[in-house]
């Protein structure tokens, strides 16, 4: 006899498929599709035996994902025998799969798994379909794109992802001229055709390219005159790379070649209005003079072990890189770049029609700052200054004592022509006195300043506040008391860095000798901060040593130091929770406040 929760579970199915206006039979269809899509194959094979209007509305959905991923490998030939005849159904009944997302993990004969999938494909592209998305586990084996998704005259959009996988294009006379593919993205793909980029030029609609981490090939030549935006990101595998795109707008190249010689970029963009390059400098820059005055470039690039020696070639690419920026309206270089443009000679170049200039800085000890003058020398008619930090900079770390100082004095012996011009600095404080001395230049030299926005991290206060740029100390402390100085949720070891105004660091496990019984823990501030943190951490260990509790916001430090005064009072003890305040705020705040430990004891 059935349990009465599970009758009463039966009943209340069996009145929903009864129910003609259950929720789902008040939807309209493109709503019910909708939802259908967020679930897997194996789940909407369920739902299609529960009604005959659910299977109708599963089989007519225009949004398709086939997925065999974390399917049960006792059940994988039902699940393929299924799909076999869910896409024959759908083709009967004439259905329209606008979008087709085929993710697949080959498991069984790879002759099976071809046949099935490029059928599926087959029958996809016949039914108006618009956007194809491909991720394939393929192992060591090589998967071909069959010809009919290229030359399906519906497909707008294709993206493809082997996992690092063999993927083999139809030869450019098979695959003939593709006509209305606006979107190709390749991802994660190895290419062994070496006709890859006569491919490529047949896409005579083509406006976005997208290539990211592609393997396998060593040359590669796009040559096609519709394309706007291309960006090309962890190709390492390629020593050369031709580009010549007439309408190309947007480029992006992300590229450090494993190669230590012969690599090469040539670049035929005559239209090209926004360039990002970053990586290594290649052995032969050759990038045709950009025409357009509204050219924003931004160039992070560096040098790889293999060009420390190569100092003339270095410079001839340089200057070549250089000359073709001439015309930038906006450049965005990165500290580091602009080093080694210093340090082979290269910057020379005037940059006449430069309005806005923004330099990425990611030093901070002043070895940076001769470069960068050289290079606003040549700036005579630059508006827009910017000095920013990147955005996982860690300005701790940049907090060093030994950096370099630059005075007024030297900004003034620098002769800047742009100052007559300048109207907006935008500057993210973190050089300490050398970004103090920039601006006192700027303030007493420009003639049409209309704003400066200096910006401040809190990182940075922080590390002032520490005193980071005072006296440092280690001391040792036992393993086993690693826990109490740190304290529940680090609450023990904030509350030490509040009393003594020093920052202290414990080392990580990671970082710590295993063999060791003691670990290192580094003070940072001025020496009385230093001092006062380790009496501190030394009065902690004691107290622990002795039974008591270690410290926290709440409890204050039962040692006391020389010329210390004790004062005792009474408090009612339905006024000790208002006086702690919640999770011991309010007495945390006194404490800060007055300077003075404040210590509860029951009567």
């Amino acid at each position: 006899m059935a349990r009465p929760h599970k009758l009463a579970k039966t009943m209340e199915l069996q009145n929903f498929d009864d129910d003609d206006d259950n929720i789902f039979s008040n939807l309209p269809d493109h709503i019910v599709h909708r939802i259908h899509s967020f679930l897997p194959l194996r789940d909407l094979s369920r739902l299609c035996c529960v009604s005959r209007r659910f299977r109708d509305l599963c089989i007519s959905n225009s949004f398709l994902v086939l997925s065999n991923i974390h399917c049960n490998h006792n059940l994988l030939n039902r699940f393929k025998n299924f799909v076999d005849r869910f896409m024959v159904r759908r083709s009967l009944y004439g259905v329209k799969t606008h979008q087709l997302f085929l993710r697949w993990s080959f498991e069984g004969s790879l002759e099976d798994e071809t046949y099935r999938v490029n059928t599926w494909l087959y029958q996809a592209v016949n039914s108006c379909l618009e956007l194809l998305k491909i991720e394939l586990t393929i192992g060591g084996y090589a998967f071909a794109l069959p010809p009919c998704v290229l030359s399906c005259n519906s497909l707008k959009s294709l993206i493809v992802k082997t996992n690092n996988g063999i993927l083999k294009f139809p030869s450019a006379s098979l695959a003939g001229t593709v006509t209305t593919l606006k979107l190709l993205v390749l991802e994660s793909i190895r290419i062994e055709d070496d006709y890859f980029g006569e491919v490529l030029s047949n896409f005579n609609s083509l406006r976005i390219l997208i290539l990211l981490k592609l393997s396998g090939l060593k040359r590669m030549t796009i040559n096609n005159s519709t394309i706007g935006q291309l960006f090309i990101k962890d190709c390492n595998d390629l020593s050369i790379i031709n580009i010549s795109a007439e309408k190309l707008r947007n480029l992006l190249i992300l590229w450090r070649p494993n190669y230590s010689g012969g690599t090469s970029l040539k670049v035929n963009a005559p239209n090209l209005v926004s360039f990002e390059w970053g990586g290594h400098v290649v052995d032969f820059c050759c990038i045709e003079d950009f025409s357009s005055p509204m050219l924003l470039a931004s160039i992070a690039l560096g040098l790889s072990d293999h060009h420390q020696y190569e100092s003339s070639s270095i410079k001839c690419n340089l200057d070549k890189l250089l000359h073709s920026m001439r015309r930038a309206k906006s450049l965005k270089l990165w500290d580091k770049f602009v080093e080694v443009l210093f340090k082979h000679g290269c910057l020379q170049s005037s940059f006449n029609n430069l309005e806005i200039l923004t330099i990425v800085r990611t030093s901070f000890i002043g070895d940076e700052v001769p470069a960068i003058s050289s290079l606003l020398r040549e700036t005579t008619n630059l508006k827009y200054l910017e000095l920013v930090n990147p955005w996982d900079m860690n300005v701790e770390n940049s907090m060093t004592s030994g950096k370099l100082s630059f005075k007024m004095e030297y900004w003034e012996s620098q002769n800047l022509m742009f100052t007559n011009q300048l109207k907006i600095v935008h500057m993210d404080f973190s050089n300490g006195g050398n970004d103090v001395e920039l601006m006192k230049y700027l303030l007493k030299n420009t003639k049409e300043l209309g704003l400066m926005r200096i910006v401040v991290s809190f990182a940075f206060q922080t590390a002032q506040y520490h005193g980071l740029q005072g006296s440092s100390k280690k001391i040792s402390i036992p393993n086993g008391k690693v826990g109490v100085i740190i304290g529940k949720g680090g609450e023990t070891i904030k509350y030490l860095q509040l009393q003594s105004g020093a920052k202290i660091q414990i080392t990580k496990d990671a970082e710590a000798d295993p063999y060791s019984v003691s670990r290192d823990v580094e003070l940072t501030g001025t020496s009385e901060q230093v001092s006062r943190a380790e009496q501190l951490i030394k009065d902690v260990i004691a107290e622990t040593d002795t039974g008591a509790s270690a410290p926290s916001p709440n409890s204050g430090l039962s040692s006391m130091q020389p010329g210390d005064k004790q004062f005792t009072m009474q408090v009612p003890n339905n006024k000790v929770a208002l006086l702690i305040g919640k999770g011991g705020e309010t007495i945390r705040t006194m404490q800060s406040k007055s300077g003075a430990r404040i210590q509860g004891n029951k009567l």
